[in-house]
């Protein structure tokens, strides 16, 4: 069976549109994105 990574980030998409789920991956990503 296929498992998520010890590390995922989950996102319940159930209740959200396509734009509010590529919202919360881009916010997830610059959150962890070190700036210079």
């Amino acid at each position: 069976p296929l498992k998520p990574a010890a590390d995922a980030y989950i996102i319940d998409s159930s209740e959200l549109t396509i734009d509010q789920v590529f919202k919360l991956m881009v916010d997830y990503v610059n959150s962890r994105t070190v700036s210079n």
